[in-house]
Order: C-alpha cells, then structure tokens, then sequence
C-alpha cells in the first residue's frame, strides 16, 4: 500500500488467504537466483508456475501455496522472502482495532474542549440561534448538530487531517450529541440522527478504500452501539407479540411473550440493529433499541395510539412489536 495515511494502521495486503492467493499473486519471470527460494529446486516455469507476491518476491506457485497452508507455522500468512503481512489474523484485526481506537481519540481529545460545551442548551440557543428546548421545531435537533459540526474550529481540527480521520471526528461528535439528547429525542428525530453517524462513516470508510481497494475497515468497532429506550407500564400488557418480515413481505421469525415474570428476550439481533426486550436497569417495563453498527438503522418508530414498535434495518428487515394484542399490519 503505497498511501501513508493507510499504511501505518493497515499492515496486511489482504483480507484472507482466499482473496490474496486470487487476487495478489501475480505471473512473473524467473528472479535473479538461479532457484525458487522455498524448495532451493531450479527454476523451471514449463512445470511449475511461478508468482510474484505483493512484495515483489518470486517463488514457485505450488511452493507458496504449501507454504501459505501450513497454518501450524506461525508466519505462514507472511511472504516467505521479507516476512511481509499477506492477509491479515484475528490478532492482526485486533491490533488495527486498537490503532485506530486510539486515533479518534487522540484526535476527539484535541477538541473535546470545544465539542462538549457548545451541545449544552444555552450555547445552542445564544450563540448558534437553535432552541434544541422548543418542542415545536421538528427539525431543532439536526439543525443544532449541523452548526456544532460547522463551528471553525471543530472544522478546522477535522480538515487538519486525513479525510477519513476527520469523519471518524464528526462521527465521533454526531454519537456523543445523540446520547446527550436521547431523552429528549422522538425515535424519528434519533434515527435522523443516527444516519447522519453512518454517513460520516461511509465517507471514511470510501476515503480508505479509495486509497486501497484491499483495506480492511474497522472504524464501527470504536463507536459504542447507540441504544434508544422504550419505558412501558409495568403490568399493563399480558402479552407481547414480534414478527420479523424481510424486504420482500416474507416472515422470518415471530412469537409472543409474557411482560410479567420474563427474563430478557432478543426480538431481534441482525443486520447490526439488537431489540431487547426488558434491558436496562428495570428489566419489567423497558424495549431497547440498539444500533450496534453504523448507519444500520433505517426506520424506528412508537405508535402510541396502537401500542407498536416498528424497526426497520438498511438491509430490509423490519420487526414490528405489538403491545396491545398479536394484531400488527403487515410491513409496507
């Protein structure tokens, strides 16, 4: 990978020894030694293949396939000539995890200062003229975090760095506004902000792979899941009933349970979106909507006046839950 701002947290050339064998190996001539490296027997490509790595090391095919196979080895997903990362473990994905962690955070310390003072009400409503307290505004909560996000020096702080890194930034930021004012937020008004999460995301995420097509992207694991909360009234429903449909109307998974009495119970756990039923500190009288991914939650919404939850993933999946009885409408 030749861009430095990929280089120094993406150390592997690849995803897995699959896509790297099929997609990395490239044909190549015979090397300037007189022998394949591996098995030390001459070079002959009439009987047997030679590749070049994306090291530019020359082996044998058959050779570096073995080699690649030997998982007993410890260095068997690295170039047999230079010792070069070709496709990264689970340990590799770790230490990516942990190097980029500490990226946002380095950066998110630089403007903390600035960042946290001006989501508090009086700042908003003085100084960027938003009233996130006047209910009657139904777009105060997205106009508050567009101007927070257009303050010259939190702009400036994220245009002083790589693209990417300064969308992790305004991610970092769009999250830390949706717990502040979670109370305060419709299920509609928190799902708007949610995707404004996951388009800063996707723009990191774009950036890297603009850089290297192979780079694995793993900024979803630093932001902790997002959870939106629905308080019930403890007792007033004997049953609850949850049906899950996919995009195409077909129901995947459905069933019914006693609010009394009950342990926690996932309705749903797919696509990065969790719904539990009974979470939180008082397990009786609470559904938990989580975003456990990015940009995962595309619909989420409390009719009150029919007792229902409706959740809906970007991947199309939707899970309606009814309070009131097993009668729910079918997903449109």
């Amino acid at each position: 990978m030749d861009d430095p701002k990929v280089k120094h947290i993406f150390f592997f050339a690849s995803f897995n020894r699959e896509d790297y064998i099929a997609g990395k190996l490239t044909p190549s001539a015979p090397s300037a030694e007189h022998v394949c490296p591996i098995c030390c027997d001459e070079w002959d490509p009439s009987n047997n293949a030679i590749v070049a790595t994306h090291c530019k090391h020359i082996f044998h095919r058959e050779c570096l396939l073995r080699w690649f196979s030997n998982d007993a080895v410890g260095n068997f997903n690295t170039c047999p000539g230079c010792r070069a990362k070709c496709w990264g473990t689970a340990e590799d994905f770790e230490e990516c995890a942990r190097r980029v962690a500490e990226e946002i955070h380095r950066n998110c310390e630089k403007c903390a200062h600035i960042w946290e003072p001006v989501m508090k009400p009086v700042y908003l409503r003085q100084v960027l003229g938003v009233d996130i307290e006047d209910a009657s505004n139904p777009h105060r909560f997205e106009q508050a975090l567009a101007r927070i996000l257009d303050i010259p020096e939190i702009r400036a702080i994220s245009e002083d760095t790589d693209m990417w890194n300064g969308c992790l930034l305004k991610a970092y930021i769009v999250a830390r506004f949706a717990q502040v004012y979670r109370p305060q937020m419709k299920p509609q008004e928190w799902t708007a902000i949610l995707r404004e999460r996951g388009r800063w995301f996707q723009l990191a995420e774009d950036d890297l792979l603009a850089s290297d097509p192979s780079s694995i992207i793993f900024s979803g694991r630093y932001q902790r899941s997002l959870a939106y909360d629905v308080h019930l009234t403890t007792g007033l429903w004997r049953e609850v009933c949850w049906k899950v449909w996919d995009r195409e109307g077909k129901v995947l998974k459905q069933g019914s349970v006693t609010v009394k009495g009950r342990q926690n119970v996932t309705l749903m756990n797919e696509s990065g979106i969790e719904v539990v039923l009974g979470a939180g500190s008082n397990s009786s009288d609470q559904l938990t909507v989580r975003e456990c991914l990015p940009g995962r939650l595309a619909k989420f919404t409390v009719e009150e006046e029919t007792f229902t939850v409706v959740v809906r993933a970007t991947s199309g999946n939707m899970l309606i839950v009814a309070f009131s009885s097993c009668e729910y409408a079918a997903p449109s």
